[in-house]
Formats: C-alpha cells, structure tokens, sequence
C-alpha cells in the first residue's frame, strides 16, 4: 500500500510540474504576443483624397485586394462609399456586393499611392471578415496604422 502511495504523490508532483510548465509557456506566449512585432508592408498602395504630415486617417484593408483605404465614408466623389454606389448603379443586377467591393477595390489600387506601411499587426482580414479598420497616420513619407 505505501508503495502506491508514493507512486501518487509522484505522479502528482509529475502532473503538477507539467501544469506549471504550460502555464508558464502560456504566459511567456501571452506575453510574447503583446510585445510582437510591428507587421511591415513595403510599397502598400494606399488611397486617400489628401493627407497632411502628421494627420489621422480612418482606413481599412480589406481580403479582396491588398490596398490601404483611406477616406472611405468622406463625400468625395472618389470615396469608396460613393465609388461602391456608382458601381452598384452601373453594374449588372446579379453582380453581388462582394463582387462591387472587389471592382471598387481595383479602382482604388489604380489611382492609388505607394507608401511603406507599417502594421502594429497582420493587417490583412481573416476569411470571415471582409475588412479591418485601422487609424493611420503619416509621417516622413511612411505610413503607420494601429486597429481603430
């Protein structure tokens, strides 16, 4: 019977040891993804109507087409907005909104910019997202952006 007993209690030291290695391997993860780096893009084509040194903008990426947007809900006849409704006038009536998002998107990385662009994460949607918003600002011709 001691024997068992102390089989237990090894196996019970054992069991604690390995819990405390994965808490501490999920906190050092934690940890480690709180600190991670900044996600750099070069040349990221970026559309906006005007942007001063220094100002913040509301922008977005989107899955469709890699480009940083800017200005999307400013009335100005090439805000993404107004581009997604002129589209949804012009296009055939079975085109779907991701198909329009897409079109307008493609315009967009024609007309646009090319700045490096620095991420403080993947700035690109997962699947099941359509867009990530972001607040940008620039500064000495670079691009920075952290989720708005």
């Amino acid at each position: 019977m001691a024997i068992v007993v102390k089989r237990d209690a090894k196996l019970r030291q054992y069991v604690l040891a390995a819990l405390i290695a994965l808490l501490s391997t999920g906190c050092a993860n934690a940890q480690a993804k709180k600190t991670a780096a900044p996600f750099l893009v070069d040349s990221l084509p970026v559309y906006y109507q005007t942007w001063e040194e220094g100002e913040k903008k509301t922008c977005g990426t989107y899955n469709a087409v890699h480009i940083l947007s800017c200005d999307e809900t400013m009335e100005w006849a090439g805000s993404f907005t107004e581009l997604l409704k002129k589209c949804a006038l012009e296009s055939p009536p079975e085109t779907t909104h991701a198909e329009r998002v897409h079109i307008v998107l493609m315009v967009e990385a024609e007309r646009a910019k090319k700045f490096d662009a620095v991420f403080s994460k993947n700035p690109w949607p997962g699947p099941d997202r359509e867009r990530n918003g972001w607040e940008c600002s620039k500064v000495s011709g670079k691009v920075s952006c952290k989720p708005d």
